[in-house]
């Protein structure tokens, strides 16, 4: 396999050419994201103070919320279903950034390591999981400095899938902006701009990184799968428990949401805290405050366990027979 030269700006440092090693947490960026930064603290705080929030509404709900929890096997099953998918489209869309490098993995080489990796996302700091995959993938041939550019084109494109799933989601199924309509009403010219300067600042940063807009575009798109799905799973959990029926696109555009805010925030593992204080609080109102709780912690459950045996069928697969090559 050809290694590919990456230009030194794309690392952030260095002579033109070069790819030199960065120590991690050396630079000003690394240290704010090391357990001791302060964008890090910060990301715990609120990682606590959502888990202190969920805990209070779910006492608040105690009394309905046994009953919501009783859910049948085939419900959590075609859940857990749906959510097993998103691990292959995910897998996709890093290949897709690895590709957009130079570095084209075999599909289920690539799937396997990432089925494996993924696993680490629970542990604190919300980015072991990255680095446990740049790890398995650099026996495959992969450069260090490759797997990083590919985790931030999926960074990148984790956020515009998420964008564009709930913004097409909410816009068919208006339900969920109605029930927090009074806290948005003065709000929506904001968002347009951050919105808008959100994607100016994301179209900047992949020309100066010089990463490949296919690339961008074909792990989005991936993505976009990958948030149908796993919004349809918690579909079916919130049709089996709720007594009012939502609409999927309102259920998929309200957990594209909370899943991009859990995705976002460091020293919140596998977005936990703050993926679940959003969903009770914009579900409650259209729910029931016991119904909401009993939604978010049934599908955390769900794909906690579908995250395990994951990485143990990937680590069967990976260890277990003869891993091939790149193509």
């Amino acid at each position: 396999m050809e290694d590919v030269d990456f230009p030194a700006r794309s690392l952030g440092t260095g002579a033109p050419g070069n790819t030199p090693d960065i120590a991690p947490g050396r630079s000003e960026t690394g240290s704010r994201l090391s357990p001791k930064g302060p964008i890090y603290l910060a990301g715990t705080l609120l990682f606590l103070l959502s888990l202190v929030y969920v805990g209070k509404f779910a006492i608040e709900n105690r009394s309905s919320l046994g009953q919501n929890l009783d859910v049948g096997p085939a419900t959590l099953i075609l859940a857990a279903l749906l959510y097993a998918l998103t691990h292959i489209s995910s897998s996709a869309a890093w290949m897709a950034g690895l590709r957009g490098m130079g570095h084209p993995l075999r599909f289920w080489t690539g799937t396997r390591v990432s089925l494996v990796a993924q696993i680490a996302k629970y542990l604190p700091g919300n980015i072991a999981h990255y680095v446990a995959r740049a790890g398995l993938a650099r026996p495959l041939g992969v450069q260090l400095s490759s797997s990083g550019l590919a985790t931030a084109v999926e960074v990148i494109a984790t956020l515009i899938a998420a964008a564009l799933v709930a913004s097409v989601a909410l816009a068919l199924s208006p339900e969920p902006i109605a029930a927090i309509d009074a806290a948005l009403a003065d709000r929506v010219a904001p968002a347009v701009f951050v919105i808008g300067g959100a994607f100016l600042t994301i179209g900047g940063l992949l020309r100066w990184m010089r990463v490949p807009l296919r690339a961008v575009a074909a792990a989005a798109a991936w993505l976009v799968v990958s948030f149908l799905l796993i919004g349809l799973s918690f579909h079916a959990i919130v049709t089996a428990v709720a007594s009012v029926a939502l609409p999927p696109m309102s259920t998929i555009g309200v957990f594209a949401v909370a899943w991009a805010a859990g995705y976002v925030v460091p020293g919140a593992p596998a977005g936990l805290g703050i993926r679940e204080a959003i969903l009770v609080a914009w579900l409650g109102p259209m729910v029931g405050g016991g119904a909401a709780i009993a939604c978010a912690a049934l599908h955390r459950f769900v794909t906690a366990i579908v995250d395990a045996i994951a990485a143990l069928v990937g680590y069967w697969l990976l260890h277990g027979r003869k891993v091939g090559n790149v193509t």
